[in-house]
């Protein structure tokens, strides 16, 4: 059956002509009608200071927090001295090697900014933290935040990253561990990417 432009369709009683609404309404509208369409749950709309748009939260895509009990954690045998896995680990010239070629900046002082910056297809980015705890050559720890995360720039919303390295007989055990995740999803990538470089980490120390 059809029906004359701006017309109410019968049983929809919430429905409005999209034109007739000001414009951060009718944003608001087209997003509410979408979510009605897809899903019967509740969505919160949220209109954007200064701007005509709209933006949706919906229980299923709601900005999550880190989960500080999300760890993963690797442990690695490398056939070389406590001191040269300290050196391959945080010199800048061996961290770019293993780190997706990312540039190290720090003086590696506790409270100290520790940079990591390069560029990914032509766009550069920089993630970052703070240098917690330094016991050459035994332990090292700083604070991490990066971008790829999703989530605000906010203390609570940092990673923690630890390296230990014990001395054994054939040379050092190294193990990374790296609390704090979104999610058992990313939590799991990241045990996967520490496992690669953790290899990576030993045929450099190894060769050096």
């Amino acid at each position: 059956m059809s029906r004359a432009p701006g017309e109410r369709p019968p049983g929809r009683a919430w429905w409005t002509p999209f034109h007739a609404l000001p414009a951060w309404r009718a944003g608001a509208t087209l997003v509410r009608r979408r979510c009605r369409r897809a899903s019967s749950r509740r969505a919160r709309i949220v209109r954007r200071p200064g701007s005509a748009w709209t933006s949706i939260v919906s229980p299923g895509r709601r900005r999550k927090h880190v989960d500080h009990s999300l760890v993963a954690s690797k442990c690695i045998a490398i056939d070389s001295p406590r001191e040269t896995v300290w050196r391959v680990l945080t010199q800048p010239e061996y961290v770019r090697q293993y780190l997706f070629g990312a540039e190290l900046v720090t003086d590696w002082t506790v409270g100290n900014a520790v940079i990591f910056r390069g560029e990914y297809q032509g766009q550069p980015w920089q993630d970052h933290g703070v240098v917690l705890e330094v016991e050459r050559p035994a332990r090292l720890r700083y604070s991490y935040y990066g971008g790829a995360c999703g989530l605000d720039d906010r203390p609570e919303h940092y990673a923690t990253v630890t390296y230990a390295l014990e001395e054994t007989p054939h040379g050092t055990a190294l193990t990374v561990r790296q609390q704090g995740y979104r999610d058992e999803a990313s939590r799991s990538r990241s045990e996967g990417s520490w496992e690669g470089i953790l290899a990576q980490v030993r045929a450099l120390s190894e060769a050096g």
